[in-house]
């Protein structure tokens, strides 16, 4: 049970941003935080408990948003370095005024150009970033370029089939209060985050 201080709504830069017929909050890095970047923290470190990796390791975050996953790789999987790539001004102005740790670098880069040369990195992960790539077959072979033969890549997206109950409350705030807007929800946007057609990229 949510406790009383939380907030499921919009907040007012949503709405503003809604208003205005964006609609993307994603690539607004308080807009983000605000929506579901504070969420973002309550999955990652159950993403990282899949793995099982050896310290001091060269880690890649493709689309590192304003760094939540970031903390966590520093925190619990001691890297040796992790750098962070995001095509989002914003969000990464947004990661490198929170995240001081020496080992963390943050770059300009989108998933179909990884900032890196052939085979430099040892572990690739993309937290909750295939549904926002265009050309996704693009974006796993880059995945694979930047890569060591025999290492480690791992990408999780949001549940938006109907789990997500917190997206599904502000959307369907946000819609009520600007009909225009209903064609940028989410779940109609993203049909990768359903297991069927997630499961088939693989």
């Amino acid at each position: 049970m949510p406790s009383s201080h939380t907030n499921y709504y919009p907040t007012e830069r949503q709405l503003d941003l809604a208003s205005q017929g964006q609609g993307d909050w994603f690539t607004d890095g308080e807009a983000y935080q605000g929506y579901v970047g504070r969420w973002c923290q309550r999955v990652r470190d159950m993403f990282l408990d899949w793995f099982s990796l050896p310290s001091g390791l060269r880690w890649v975050e493709v689309g590192c948003g304003t760094g939540a996953l970031t903390e966590s790789i520093l925190k619990y999987a001691d890297p040796g370095s992790v750098t962070g790539t995001e095509p989002s001004e914003g969000s990464l102005n947004m990661a490198r005024g929170r995240i001081h740790d020496k080992r963390a670098v943050f770059k300009s880069g989108d998933a179909t150009s990884i900032p890196f040369k052939d085979a430099e990195t040892d572990v690739l992960v993309a937290g909750l970033v295939l549904n926002f790539v265009p050309d996704k077959q693009h974006a796993l072979q880059e995945m694979r370029r930047v890569l060591q033969l025999g290492s480690t890549v791992a990408c999780n997206v949001w549940g938006y089939s109907g789990e997500m109950h917190l997206m599904r409350y502000s959307r369907n705030a946000v819609t009520e209060l600007f009909p225009d807007g209903a064609e940028h929800d989410e779940g109609k946007q993203f049909p990768i985050c359903n297991p069927g057609p997630l499961e088939d990229l693989f």
